[in-house]
């Protein structure tokens, strides 16, 4: 099923993607785990900023993340959308590490406009007719009269940079959603959009942010217990949970 436009190099007419530049850092020395929710009850269509629940499977996640993370992740503060699905997943974080919990408005996910609510069958194809126009300007596209991404990061962007500072020199979690995490990491690194739409996040599993010096670093992606050791260890490339996958 597609979730996200086609890639650029299969839509006619396409430009080559853009280039951006990199968020800068703080300085904070500062980890942030972003976390995705858990499983929903509606699967079936693009739901966006929708306040859809878990399903039970999706319950079943948060509270394996929760069992997780005790003893492994002491944030100094969780963040999370107050939509049902992340807020759950912030609360589980919360009580499974002890760390003060807060919701913010501006991590709930991208709007889908006029698409929102569709069957994926048909918000699949919908992608197919329009990729051409998408890939043209993939940024400010806003063909479904919802959020552009460039939209999404002015509003996401600065809750990260305020976690970053809050948790300075330790470590702090937000919990929201796919395409916001997907935004925030392409805006934070500078990844060209059909880049960071082949970026691993399974539901209830998380990505690792560090702000070094002037720059952000993506240390780990697609991470079932946030604060876990690596399985392996490389000597050289890079870590193993970091994918390498073209969209």
């Amino acid at each position: 099923m597609l979730l996200s436009p086609p890639s650029p190099h299969h839509a006619p007419g396409a430009l080559p993607e853009p280039m951006r530049d990199p968020r800068p850092g703080l300085g904070t020395e500062s980890r942030i785990w972003l976390v995705r929710h858990a499983r929903v009850s509606a699967p079936d269509t693009a739901y966006g900023d929708d306040d859809v629940p878990l399903s039970e499977e999706g319950q079943a996640q948060t509270d394996a993340v929760e069992r997780g993370i005790r003893g492994l992740l002491q944030p100094s503060v969780v963040v999370a959308s107050p939509l049902i699905r992340a807020r759950a997943m912030g609360e589980a974080i919360a009580r499974g590490t002890g760390a003060p919990l807060r919701f913010d408005p501006r991590l709930k996910e991208m709007n889908r406009g006029a698409w929102q609510g569709l069957e994926r069958t048909e918000y699949a194809e919908r992608w197919r007719g329009v990729a051409g126009e998408y890939w043209a300007d993939p940024l400010n596209w806003r063909g479904h009269s919802g959020e552009s991404e460039a939209m999404l990061v002015e509003r996401t962007f600065p809750v990260l940079q305020e976690v970053a500072r809050e948790a300075a020199g330790g470590v702090g979690v937000i919990a929201a959603h796919r395409q916001v995490i997907r935004c925030l990491v392409a805006a934070a690194l500078g990844l060209p959009p059909g880049r960071s739409h082949g970026l691993q996040l399974d539901p209830a599993h998380a990505v690792l942010l560090a702000d070094t010096g002037d720059r952000w670093s993506l240390l780990r992606t697609n991470i079932a217990t946030p604060g876990a050791p690596h399985m392996t260890e490389p000597d050289s490339g890079p870590v193993a949970d970091v994918p390498t996958r073209k969209p």
